[in-house]
């Protein structure tokens, strides 16, 4: 298996034989409007409001998602993968939801001196 450097990390990586290979530009670009030929989204109602589903196969890549918070959780994965892979990526399923109803990141700054904290 790959070593995938996600983060959040995915609840399910199914690797498939092959890979993906072609260059796709800016995913983010591609999310916020732009056209691509290998990247479709798909809406799936049957996920829930951050799951997706993303999908890299040899002819192309799909990003499934009951709404916008999930494909942009989709696309936050596919370019880690792409920053990590370049424009050769292995062909997988991800699928990945929130485990608790927020999904967040932790950040605690602490604010001291050499004998005196604010």
């Amino acid at each position: 298996m790959q070593n995938y450097k996600l983060i959040p990390y995915p609840r399910k990586i199914t690797e498939r034989a092959g890979c993906f290979c072609a260059e796709i530009g800016n995913v983010f670009e591609v999310f916020l409007g732009g056209e691509s030929e290998h990247i479709s989204f798909v809406t799936d109602e049957n996920l829930s409001r951050e799951e997706y589903k993303l999908e890299i196969a040899e002819s192309g890549i799909t990003i499934a998602s009951s709404g916008e918070k999930g494909r942009i959780n989709g696309v936050s994965t596919l370019a880690q993968i792409v920053k990590q892979f370049g424009g050769k990526l292995p062909c997988v399923i991800i699928r990945d939801k929130p485990r608790l109803p927020i999904r967040m990141v932790l950040s605690v700054l602490k604010l001291c001196s050499a004998d005196k904290c604010t």
